[in-house]
């Protein structure tokens, strides 16, 4: 106990010594709302001195940072001037946009109306820039702004290893460590980060230093929520932690929303005071749809009778059972939001109630949408709900279709049982209709992964695994790596090393990504499952530990 007070006096260090500007507006401020539907960002750009076989094969790509902790992007080319512009409606006060223009910059941008981009590649051919350097230039309205942003992005790259080193190993064993040593340890870590920060603030003095204090902030809390997933936290540091606000909608500020939602979902979820038993409802089990006429007359001697009950009969509803408690538990959460958070901050945090599952998405939506309060969240949560129904019925569509067939000779055939191909042409439809084409009364299991993604590689020997446990099921495994950051020997290397059997695609990053939106996937790993009739079945594999084969088993017969 001590340890932790000591930590928490030592913790003040870290609060904002620039001040705030007054105008600033967060995105669970009430007046959000208006500000978001009235505002829009416009990047306009000019690249000097390319050749002109070069301009067709600029690819302008951008990612804009949203609340539901996902990007949204989207392409631009270059005029053969080498002008360009990007227009972001629904607009951040303070946006970040992560920018990519061909082989030549990649950088993080903080943009609040307007900015004007320069890049001369008779520099940036000399090599490719990171955040800031020769060859770039930033003006207009946001020009200062991203001049010391990128200044500091540059410099935080190069930031101490040790240090570096030293926070991920800590990180890594936080389960680990006792509640104190880990907050004393990481104090530690995070003032050496903060002696960085503010001498680079003093050697560059800017009214947007706050800016940087903001974002460790909100880095700060999301790990001390991520410590205490499973645990709970001490009263005083959840309350400093509660009041976070974040001014900047950024990466970290996304992962301090949705780290503080997993907290409290777990305080909901393990509330000593709540009977979870009790919250087994047998008439809402008799009001499923899909009931058989057995499980309906069981269900009606249940309700005659409760005390025929039994273990057996229990396994024999698990499934609708299941739903039942997860609508219960969904209506809990949402209450324990309403009472910890004031609005919007509890509807912003609502977001990130989620499921892969088409039916528990379903409730989610409901429950949430009659909940809210906030009028731009329950506009944006129903809008991507609707995209996320709408690319499930395009993602069976494409399956059913009969499009030209991609996959015809393979690159390289493995002794293992793997065949390579590679795609760089078509569209994601086309893609899943070959899938489907090539294997005929086989169910689909897919891996969209990365050369370049660490949780994928080390997953790749539990689905070797897997892949031996069911090699008598009519299953198809199909690996599919994106062209972005990879090379084809690392891929091919990664295929060999793992002798992973299947189909494996190396697929053009541009396809790929529109075949991950189709799945409503953002991120690697991801795994999605086509059963044998060729429809997508949401929520198999909910994430990585739920790889298993007996799943497998009991959906592919």
């Amino acid at each position: 106990m001590k340890n932790l007070i000591l930590f928490l006096l030592s913790f003040s260090s870290f609060f904002l010594h620039s001040q705030i500007p007054a105008n600033s507006i967060s995105i669970e401020d009430a007046v959000y709302d208006a500000y978001r539907a009235d505002s829009k960002i416009t990047i306009s750009g000019r690249i000097r001195n390319f050749f002109p076989a070069e301009q067709e094969k600029i690819a302008i790509k951008y990612n804009v940072v949203v609340p539901l902790r996902k990007f949204e992007g989207g392409e631009v080319k270059a005029n053969t001037e080498g002008v360009f512009e990007i227009v972001i409606p629904h607009a951040h006060p303070l946006q970040q946009i992560w920018l990519e223009v061909g082989d030549y910059f990649y950088g993080v941008l903080y943009v609040r109306k307007q900015l004007t981009l320069d890049f001369d590649f008779e520099k940036l051919r000399k090599g490719r820039v990171w955040a800031y350097g020769e060859g770039v230039q930033f003006s207009g309205f946001d020009g200062e702004l991203n001049n010391f942003m990128g200044k500091y992005n540059l410099k935080q790259n190069n930031y101490n290893d040790p240090l570096n080193a030293e926070k991920e190993a800590l990180l890594s064993a936080k389960t680990k460590l006792p509640s104190a040593e880990f907050a004393e340890k990481f104090d530690k870590i995070m003032s050496k980060y903060k002696a960085q920060d503010d001498a680079f603030i003093q050697e560059n003095p800017s009214p947007f230093a706050w800016i940087i204090e903001n974002e460790r902030l909100s880095y700060y809390y999301h790990s001390v929520c991520s410590y205490h997933w499973g645990r709970k936290m001490d009263a005083a540091l959840w309350e400093k932690v509660r009041q976070h606000k974040s001014f900047v909608l950024s990466q970290e500020a996304c992962r301090y929303y949705s780290y503080l939602f997993k907290y409290v979902n777990y305080l909901a979820t393990n509330d000593p005071s709540i009977d979870f038993g009790s919250l087994q409802d047998w008439r809402r089990v008799a009001d499923a749809p899909d009931l058989s006429p057995t499980k309906r007359t069981m269900i009606q001697k249940i309700l005659e009778n409760p005390s025929n009950v039994t273990d057996a009969t229990f396994k024999t509803f698990e499934k609708e059972m299941d739903f039942v408690l997860f609508e219960k538990t969904t209506l809990f959460t949402v209450s324990m939001l309403d009472s910890l958070f004031e609005q919007p901050k509890a509807d912003l945090l609502k977001f990130h109630m989620d499921s892969k599952k088409q039916n528990e998405q379903k409730v989610i939506v409901d429950v949430l949408l009659n909940n809210m309060k906030t009028e731009w969240c329950k506009n944006f949560l129903s809008a991507d709900y609707d995209k996320k129904m709408r690319n499930i019925e395009k993602v069976n569509q494409a399956l059913t279709s009969n499009a030209s067939q991609l996959l015809n000779k393979p690159l390289l055939e493995t002794p293992f049982g793997a065949k390579l191909y590679r795609i760089d042409k078509g569209d994601a439809p086309s893609v899943l209709a070959s899938l489907k084409q090539k294997a005929q009364n086989k169910a689909l299991i897919i891996d969209f992964w990365a050369t370049w993604c660490g949780p994928c590689i080390e997953q790749m020997p539990t689905i070797k695994k897997v892949q031996t446990e069911t090699q008598n099921l009519p299953v198809e495994y199909v690996f599919i790596c994106t062209s972005r950051g990879a090379t084809m020997d690392k891929w091919t290397d990664n295929i060999i090393s793992n002798q992973l059997t299947g189909t494996h695609i190396f697929l053009d990053d541009a396809i790929n990504a529109d075949l991950m939106q189709l799945f409503s996937f953002s991120t690697f790993p991801n795994y999605a499952f086509i059963d044998r009739t060729g429809k997508f079945i949401t929520g198999v594999f909910s994430d990585k530990t739920n790889f298993k084969a007996e799943k497998i088993r009991e959906l592919a017969q």
